[in-house]
């Protein structure tokens, strides 16, 4: 069985990164309010 991975080196702008991290905190409370 032959498995391919491919990485990709982002750079997001400021504001792009703000915008991931307001996602990842929204998913991240999403999942722990799941859990409780």
């Amino acid at each position: 069985m032959l498995t391919l991975n491919y990485e990709y080196k982002l750079e997001p702008t400021k504001a792009q990164a703000a915008q991931i991290d307001e996602w990842l905190e929204i998913c991240r409370k999403v999942y722990n309010s799941s859990r409780a």
